[in-house]
């Protein structure tokens, strides 16, 4: 009986070490407040902490996803999000599963760009940027595959932020015109 016992025992504890080898990899930072999980796909490596709660990593990568342009609000009551246009990347979870992340808040589920302006004229176009910020559509969503580098990890809101730099569209993205406005995570 002791026998199957530690044989149980031993069953358990290779199973567990085998599933936490296909793991990330957890990173905690000096001082001992954060931690990143970097999974071992990962098309990034760390370059440095800019913050306490900043990090950058190197890397040049591409990703496929789906983008959001457009208003938070239609209310002109709503003082703190009528005049707000968000743009958000969303990749295909096969992406989003390599992407490091900030241990205590679970996998990265949007982007941002640190050059929004770049991505607008190159994937969006003005045409449609015209339209959303005079109102005749309140969004425009679509997918792309694009190119960035730069990936940062942050806190904002008291909620993870993950942003990248915009390089290029890889092929040309598709475009829908939308009168529904973009969700925000934080206002």
């Amino acid at each position: 009986m002791r026998a199957l016992a530690l044989t149980c025992i031993a069953i358990i504890a290779a199973t567990l070490a085998a599933l936490a080898a296909d793991g990330p990899r957890i990173v905690h930072l000096r001082g001992g407040q954060f931690s990143y999980a970097m999974p071992k796909t990962s098309p990034v490596k760390f370059e440095k902490r800019l913050d306490a709660a900043l990090l950058r990593f190197k890397g040049r990568f591409r990703l496929e996803g789906e983008y959001r342009y457009g208003h938070l609000s239609n209310d002109p009551k709503d003082t703190g999000a009528y005049d707000v246009i968000e743009l958000t990347f969303v990749p295909d979870a096969a992406y989003l599963a390599k992407l490091p992340y900030w241990s205590d808040r679970g996998p990265v589920t949007e982007l941002t760009f640190d050059n929004n302006k770049e991505f607008i004229g190159k994937v969006i176009g003005p045409s449609l940027v015209s339209d959303v910020h005079e109102r005749k559509r309140l969004s425009v969503t679509g997918r792309a595959t694009i190119w960035v580098d730069r990936y940062t990890m942050a806190f904002d809101c008291d909620r993870p932020t993950y942003s990248v730099r915009f390089l290029k569209a890889e092929k040309p993205p598709t475009v829908v015109a939308s009168n529904n406005l973009v969700q925000s995570g934080c206002l």
